[in-house]
């Protein structure tokens, strides 16, 4: 259990410094960003230059329409396809035990797997 834990807190913490860390790597996301409009992200606010900068490097895309989705919760499986996006790891084969019981059809399913098989979750 303490070892799933601290695989969990990893990945998330590989996550948090992306979006933290964002910041060193805004001039070539400030280059796209004219492009790429979300109308319901604030533009003064601490997160803003993160969340383009995910979205131009394809680890967050939003719902359409310019709409990212600010201020929604995020799903298990929304941090899994971020997570898997940022990481790239492996995708798990077919003799790899899913050791979930209940990802079977979920829509990031191979994302999940992907990361179980990688360790992180």
């Amino acid at each position: 259990m303490a070892n799933k834990f601290l695989k969990t807190a990893t990945a998330l913490t590989i996550m948090g410094t992306s979006l933290l860390g964002a910041g060193a790597f805004t001039a070539k996301a400030a280059d796209n960003t004219d492009s790429l409009k979300f109308n319901d992200v604030p533009a003064n606010h601490w997160s803003t230059k993160a969340i383009y900068d995910l979205t131009n490097r394809k680890v967050v895309q939003g719902y359409g329409n310019n709409i990212f989705g600010f201020g929604d919760n995020v799903t298990r499986g929304q941090v899994a396809r971020m997570i898997y996006m940022y990481v790239k790891p492996a995708d798990a084969n077919a003799s790899f035990k899913n050791p979930f019981t209940d990802i079977k059809g979920h829509l990031f399913e191979k994302e999940i797997l992907a990361l179980a098989k990688a360790g992180l979750v």
